[in-house]
Protein backbone atom coordinates (compact mmCIF):
# COMPACT_ATOMS: atom_id res chain seq x y z
CA UNK A 1 0.00 0.00 0.00
CA UNK A 2 0.87 3.33 -0.32
CA UNK A 3 2.35 5.82 1.75
CA UNK A 4 0.02 7.95 3.30
CA UNK A 5 -0.65 11.52 1.99
CA UNK A 6 -0.28 14.94 4.24
CA UNK A 7 -0.97 18.40 2.24
CA UNK A 8 0.79 21.09 3.97
CA UNK A 9 -1.32 24.25 3.77
CA UNK A 10 1.24 27.60 4.43
CA UNK A 11 2.20 30.76 3.40
CA UNK A 12 5.24 30.09 5.04
CA UNK A 13 8.66 29.05 2.55
CA UNK A 14 10.31 28.24 5.92
CA UNK A 15 7.41 25.95 7.43
CA UNK A 16 7.04 24.15 3.93
CA UNK A 17 10.55 23.26 4.26
CA UNK A 18 10.22 21.91 7.60
CA UNK A 19 7.51 19.91 6.93
CA UNK A 20 8.95 18.14 3.98
CA UNK A 21 12.40 17.59 5.42
CA UNK A 22 10.39 15.94 8.79
CA UNK A 23 7.63 13.98 7.34
CA UNK A 24 8.76 13.03 4.06
CA UNK A 25 10.32 9.97 4.89
CA UNK A 26 7.46 8.36 6.26
CA UNK A 27 4.32 9.93 4.66
CA UNK A 28 3.96 10.98 0.91
CA UNK A 29 4.13 15.16 0.86
CA UNK A 30 2.48 17.97 -0.95
CA UNK A 31 2.66 21.55 0.03
CA UNK A 32 0.71 24.59 -1.09
CA UNK A 33 1.25 28.46 -0.65
CA UNK A 34 -2.26 29.58 0.24
CA UNK A 35 -5.43 28.64 0.67
CA UNK A 36 -7.01 28.49 -2.88
CA UNK A 37 -4.16 26.72 -3.84
CA UNK A 38 -4.81 24.37 -0.90
CA UNK A 39 -8.38 23.45 -1.65
CA UNK A 40 -7.30 22.87 -5.16
CA UNK A 41 -4.59 20.44 -4.32
CA UNK A 42 -7.27 18.69 -1.74
CA UNK A 43 -9.40 18.13 -4.56
CA UNK A 44 -7.13 16.79 -6.74
CA UNK A 45 -4.63 14.39 -4.36
CA UNK A 46 -7.70 13.47 -2.20
CA UNK A 47 -4.69 13.72 1.14
CA UNK A 48 -5.13 11.46 4.12
CA UNK A 49 -4.44 14.41 6.19
CA UNK A 50 -4.43 18.05 6.37
CA UNK A 51 -1.98 21.04 8.47
CA UNK A 52 -3.50 24.16 7.74
CA UNK A 53 -2.13 27.50 8.55
CA UNK A 54 -4.76 30.13 9.57
CA UNK A 55 -2.99 33.62 8.22
CA UNK A 56 -2.91 33.46 4.56
CA UNK A 57 -3.64 35.49 1.62
CA UNK A 58 -6.41 35.29 -0.66
CA UNK A 59 -8.02 32.73 1.50
CA UNK A 60 -6.88 32.21 5.09
CA UNK A 61 -7.29 28.80 7.15
CA UNK A 62 -11.12 29.47 8.90
CA UNK A 63 -12.56 29.84 4.99
CA UNK A 64 -10.05 26.57 4.07
CA UNK A 65 -11.91 24.85 6.96
CA UNK A 66 -15.40 25.75 6.14
CA UNK A 67 -15.07 25.42 2.22
CA UNK A 68 -13.63 21.34 3.08
CA UNK A 69 -16.38 21.16 5.60
CA UNK A 70 -19.12 21.95 3.15
CA UNK A 71 -17.88 19.33 0.05
CA UNK A 72 -19.03 16.04 1.12
CA UNK A 73 -16.19 14.40 -0.87
CA UNK A 74 -13.85 16.83 1.38
CA UNK A 75 -15.32 16.72 4.62
CA UNK A 76 -13.79 13.91 6.27
CA UNK A 77 -10.42 14.62 6.00
CA UNK A 78 -9.01 15.43 9.14
CA UNK A 79 -7.46 18.75 9.46
CA UNK A 80 -4.77 19.91 11.93
CA UNK A 81 -4.55 23.54 12.80
CA UNK A 82 -0.91 24.72 13.45
CA UNK A 83 -1.14 28.65 14.18
CA UNK A 84 0.34 30.78 16.53
CA UNK A 85 -2.77 32.54 16.91
CA UNK A 86 -4.10 30.07 20.10
CA UNK A 87 -7.57 32.07 20.56
CA UNK A 88 -8.31 31.69 17.21
CA UNK A 89 -6.97 28.54 16.58
CA UNK A 90 -9.21 27.12 19.15
CA UNK A 91 -12.37 28.27 17.53
CA UNK A 92 -11.55 26.38 14.60
CA UNK A 93 -12.40 22.62 16.49
CA UNK A 94 -15.97 24.15 16.36
CA UNK A 95 -15.70 24.38 12.58
CA UNK A 96 -14.53 21.16 12.31
CA UNK A 97 -10.51 20.81 12.81
CA UNK A 98 -8.99 17.51 14.41
CA UNK A 99 -6.84 18.80 16.42
CA UNK A 100 -4.65 22.44 17.10
CA UNK A 101 -1.25 22.83 17.22
CA UNK A 102 0.21 25.43 18.56
CA UNK A 103 3.32 26.92 16.50
CA UNK A 104 6.60 26.39 17.09
CA UNK A 105 5.06 22.53 16.68
CA UNK A 106 8.02 20.17 18.70
CA UNK A 107 8.17 17.23 15.96
CA UNK A 108 7.86 15.04 18.06
CA UNK A 109 4.20 15.93 19.25
CA UNK A 110 3.44 16.14 15.24
CA UNK A 111 4.58 13.50 14.28
CA UNK A 112 2.27 11.85 17.26
CA UNK A 113 -0.83 13.88 16.63
CA UNK A 114 -0.66 12.91 12.63
CA UNK A 115 -0.05 9.09 13.26
CA UNK A 116 -3.01 9.26 16.27
CA UNK A 117 -4.97 10.61 12.98
CA UNK A 118 -4.21 8.80 9.93
CA UNK A 119 -4.47 5.63 11.89
CA UNK A 120 -8.13 6.48 11.98
CA UNK A 121 -8.53 8.13 9.17
CA UNK A 122 -6.66 5.10 7.20
CA UNK A 123 -8.90 2.10 9.15
CA UNK A 124 -11.76 3.95 7.82
CA UNK A 125 -10.55 4.42 4.48
CA UNK A 126 -10.23 0.65 4.22
CA UNK A 127 -13.30 -0.07 5.71
CA UNK A 128 -15.36 2.11 3.16
CA UNK A 129 -13.03 0.23 0.52
CA UNK A 130 -13.45 -2.92 -1.78
CA UNK A 131 -11.18 -6.06 -2.18
CA UNK A 132 -11.32 -6.52 -6.34
CA UNK A 133 -9.91 -9.34 -8.37
CA UNK A 134 -8.13 -8.02 -11.56
CA UNK A 135 -8.75 -10.19 -14.74
CA UNK A 136 -7.73 -9.27 -18.38
CA UNK A 137 -9.61 -10.73 -21.73
CA UNK A 138 -7.67 -9.63 -24.79
CA UNK A 139 -7.36 -5.63 -24.72
CA UNK A 140 -9.56 -5.03 -21.92
CA UNK A 141 -8.29 -5.65 -18.27
CA UNK A 142 -10.74 -4.80 -15.39
CA UNK A 143 -12.11 -6.09 -11.77
CA UNK A 144 -14.86 -7.70 -10.05
CA UNK A 145 -15.55 -7.75 -5.75
CA UNK A 146 -13.63 -10.18 -4.45
CA UNK A 147 -16.70 -10.79 -2.33
CA UNK A 148 -18.17 -12.74 -5.80
CA UNK A 149 -15.31 -14.75 -6.44
CA UNK A 150 -15.55 -18.48 -5.16
CA UNK A 151 -12.78 -20.76 -6.95
CA UNK A 152 -10.11 -19.47 -9.77
CA UNK A 153 -9.58 -22.49 -11.97
CA UNK A 154 -6.83 -23.57 -14.83
CA UNK A 155 -9.22 -24.05 -18.40
CA UNK A 156 -10.51 -27.30 -18.61
CA UNK A 157 -13.03 -29.87 -20.50
CA UNK A 158 -16.72 -28.65 -21.22
CA UNK A 159 -20.07 -29.57 -22.30
CA UNK A 160 -22.30 -27.75 -24.35
CA UNK A 161 -25.36 -26.31 -22.77
CA UNK A 162 -28.60 -26.40 -24.78
CA UNK A 163 -30.18 -23.00 -23.71
CA UNK A 164 -28.80 -19.71 -23.53
CA UNK A 165 -27.19 -17.02 -25.47
CA UNK A 166 -23.96 -18.00 -27.66
CA UNK A 167 -21.84 -16.46 -24.88
CA UNK A 168 -23.19 -18.73 -22.23
CA UNK A 169 -23.23 -21.96 -23.77
CA UNK A 170 -21.08 -24.37 -21.98
CA UNK A 171 -20.82 -26.42 -19.29
CA UNK A 172 -18.02 -27.12 -16.64
CA UNK A 173 -18.51 -29.90 -13.73
CA UNK A 174 -17.53 -28.41 -10.84
CA UNK A 175 -17.35 -30.75 -7.61
CA UNK A 176 -20.00 -33.12 -9.33
CA UNK A 177 -22.12 -29.86 -9.68
CA UNK A 178 -22.82 -28.52 -13.50
CA UNK A 179 -21.97 -24.53 -14.04
CA UNK A 180 -22.53 -22.78 -17.03
CA UNK A 181 -19.02 -20.73 -18.14
CA UNK A 182 -19.50 -17.40 -20.36
CA UNK A 183 -17.53 -16.73 -22.80
CA UNK A 184 -16.75 -13.39 -21.95
CA UNK A 185 -14.24 -12.94 -25.00
CA UNK A 186 -17.27 -13.56 -26.57
CA UNK A 187 -19.76 -11.29 -24.54
CA UNK A 188 -17.69 -8.55 -25.33
CA UNK A 189 -16.85 -8.75 -28.89
CA UNK A 190 -12.73 -8.91 -28.17
CA UNK A 191 -10.65 -12.13 -29.47
CA UNK A 192 -8.85 -13.78 -26.25
CA UNK A 193 -4.81 -13.03 -26.34
CA UNK A 194 -3.73 -16.35 -24.80
CA UNK A 195 -4.56 -19.96 -25.84
CA UNK A 196 -7.08 -22.02 -24.17
CA UNK A 197 -5.19 -24.33 -22.33
CA UNK A 198 -3.38 -20.95 -20.78
CA UNK A 199 -6.57 -19.50 -20.11
CA UNK A 200 -8.64 -19.13 -16.42
CA UNK A 201 -11.80 -20.24 -15.18
CA UNK A 202 -13.14 -17.26 -12.61
CA UNK A 203 -15.64 -19.11 -10.36
CA UNK A 204 -18.53 -16.85 -9.15
CA UNK A 205 -21.90 -16.07 -7.33
CA UNK A 206 -24.43 -14.93 -9.12
CA UNK A 207 -27.90 -13.74 -7.92
CA UNK A 208 -27.61 -17.41 -6.28
CA UNK A 209 -26.17 -18.62 -9.81
CA UNK A 210 -22.38 -20.38 -9.69
CA UNK A 211 -21.01 -18.81 -13.16
CA UNK A 212 -17.61 -19.27 -14.52
CA UNK A 213 -15.83 -16.62 -16.41
CA UNK A 214 -13.18 -17.41 -18.72
CA UNK A 215 -10.61 -15.01 -19.10
CA UNK A 216 -6.75 -14.65 -20.13
CA UNK A 217 -5.39 -13.76 -17.17
CA UNK A 218 -6.01 -13.06 -13.50
CA UNK A 219 -4.05 -10.88 -11.40
CA UNK A 220 -3.46 -11.01 -7.21
CA UNK A 221 -5.80 -9.61 -4.78
CA UNK A 222 -5.74 -6.17 -4.02
CA UNK A 223 -7.40 -4.10 -1.61
CA UNK A 224 -8.37 -0.13 -3.31
CA UNK A 225 -9.31 2.17 -0.64
CA UNK A 226 -12.42 4.43 -0.53
CA UNK A 227 -10.37 7.53 -1.83
CA UNK A 228 -9.49 5.27 -4.41
CA UNK A 229 -12.81 4.40 -5.75
CA UNK A 230 -15.05 6.76 -7.89
CA UNK A 231 -18.94 5.11 -8.40
CA UNK A 232 -20.34 4.19 -11.67
CA UNK A 233 -22.89 7.17 -10.86
CA UNK A 234 -20.09 9.81 -10.65
CA UNK A 235 -19.05 8.81 -14.27
CA UNK A 236 -19.92 9.86 -17.98
CA UNK A 237 -19.04 6.63 -19.53
CA UNK A 238 -16.18 3.71 -18.68
CA UNK A 239 -14.38 4.37 -21.64
CA UNK A 240 -14.92 1.21 -23.03
CA UNK A 241 -18.06 1.18 -24.05
CA UNK A 242 -19.10 -2.70 -24.27
CA UNK A 243 -18.44 -2.95 -20.34
CA UNK A 244 -20.67 0.55 -19.36
CA UNK A 245 -23.94 -1.46 -18.31
CA UNK A 246 -21.62 -3.75 -16.37
CA UNK A 247 -19.73 -0.82 -14.60
CA UNK A 248 -20.06 -0.31 -10.71
CA UNK A 249 -17.15 1.52 -10.34
CA UNK A 250 -13.36 2.84 -11.22
CA UNK A 251 -10.31 2.34 -9.21
CA UNK A 252 -7.90 4.91 -9.33
CA UNK A 253 -4.84 3.13 -7.51
CA UNK A 254 -3.30 2.23 -10.59
CA UNK A 255 -1.29 4.15 -13.11
CA UNK A 256 -4.52 3.82 -15.22
CA UNK A 257 -8.44 3.46 -14.41
CA UNK A 258 -9.17 0.05 -13.92
CA UNK A 259 -13.29 -0.56 -14.24
CA UNK A 260 -14.87 -2.65 -11.72
CA UNK A 261 -17.66 -4.90 -13.21
CA UNK A 262 -20.79 -5.91 -11.41
CA UNK A 263 -20.48 -9.77 -12.18
CA UNK A 264 -24.63 -10.19 -11.48
CA UNK A 265 -25.38 -7.40 -14.42
CA UNK A 266 -24.21 -10.14 -17.27
CA UNK A 267 -27.52 -12.47 -16.00
CA UNK A 268 -30.53 -11.21 -16.09
CA UNK A 269 -33.53 -12.44 -14.06
CA UNK A 270 -35.05 -13.72 -17.06
CA UNK A 271 -31.90 -15.70 -18.06
CA UNK A 272 -31.19 -16.30 -14.50
CA UNK A 273 -34.46 -18.66 -14.58
CA UNK A 274 -33.72 -20.30 -18.05
CA UNK A 275 -30.10 -21.14 -16.85
CA UNK A 276 -31.36 -22.10 -13.57
CA UNK A 277 -33.87 -24.87 -15.84
CA UNK A 278 -31.06 -26.08 -17.67
CA UNK A 279 -28.62 -26.73 -14.77
CA UNK A 280 -31.33 -28.76 -13.53
CA UNK A 281 -32.06 -30.92 -16.39
CA UNK A 282 -28.43 -31.17 -16.72
CA UNK A 283 -27.72 -32.26 -12.90
CA UNK A 284 -30.66 -35.12 -13.84
CA UNK A 285 -28.51 -35.99 -17.13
Amino acid sequence: MSLARVLIVDDSEAVLAYGRAVLGGRYSVTTARNGIEGLDRARSIRPNAILLDLSMPEMDGEQVLAALGADRELAAIPVIVVSSERERAERCMALGAAAVLHKPVATDQLMRTLDRLLGAALDAEAESGMAILALSVGPLRFAIPLLNVTRVAQECATTPLAVGPSWLAELVDLGGAPVCVADLARRFGVEYAEPRRERKLVFVRVAGVQLGLRVDRVYDPELILGSQLVPASRLGGSGHPPLDRLLLAIARAQAEPLPILEPSALLSPALIRELAGGLAAASRA
